[in-house]
């Protein structure tokens, strides 16, 4: 049984060592000094495990199971064409900074993902899991909501969201520390697993409308 993650520093250091090259993913790299840069480097880490599907928390230690609503509509659609129909929709203004696709990462699923920016400098990574089964979209996603559930000092947005639940279920958390705000979103619908890690000096109010905006050109695009 692997042991439960009890704060973010764990989830960050657990895979610092695939951080280099093409292998960074989402890690964001912003200018912010002091303890304000430290708190985003370990967020932006946070969001390159949820893309890569790092659960290392044991589910029988955790006592309350996501609220998940099973649909098993199967989306026969490409990683890279959810994401490119969600960029071209310029959600909340933000536009296309750089892109990466994945490819086969294991025989259950495809992945594809797009850095996106706006004037303000806020910055936001899409990420967009299709898996080849909806039990296997649904297992992946509960282990992930129950293992970010764990993470100590973030507050759960989820309502932000909330018209999104009837798709299967959708998470959001996040915090505004040092004058930086950190919003993750992790979303289901049906095979696919839809993914928006945000982060800005901006209000943290105002980074959870745009994380809303870009969730919701993520299920546009999801067809």
């Amino acid at each position: 049984m692997q042991s439960k993650v009890t704060s973010l520093k764990q989830y960050s250091l657990y895979k610092s060592a695939d951080l280099s090259g093409e292998a960074n993913g989402g890690y964001t790299r912003v200018s912010v000094p002091g303890s304000g840069r430290r708190k985003l480097v370990a967020a932006s880490l946070l969001a390159v495990i949820i893309v890569i599907g790092v659960v290392v928390v044991s589910i029988s230690e955790f006592n309350q199971s996501p609220n998940v609503t099973t649909i098993n509509t199967y989306y026969n659609v490409g990683a890279d064409n959810v994401v490119s129909g969600a960029v071209q929709q310029h959600p909340a203004g933000y536009v296309l900074q750089s892109s990466k696709k994945f490819g086969n990462r294991e025989s259950t699923q495809l992945e594809d993902w797009a850095e996106l920016g706006d004037s303000s400098g806020s910055l936001a990574n899409l990420t967009v899991t299709v898996f080849r089964s909806t039990n296997a979209s649904q297992t992946f996603y509960q282990d992930l909501v129950t293992s970010v559930r764990e993470l100590p000092g973030y507050q759960d947005v989820s309502s932000s969201m909330a018209s999104y639940q009837q798709y299967g279920g959708c998470y959001a958390y996040g915090e505004d520390v040092d004058s930086i705000a950190v919003i993750n979103g992790i979303c289901l619908k049906g095979n696919v697993i839809l993914t928006v890690h945000l982060v800005s000096g901006v209000d943290f109010t105002t980074l959870e409308s745009d994380a809303t905006s870009l969730m919701g050109s993520l299920y546009n695009a999801t067809r």
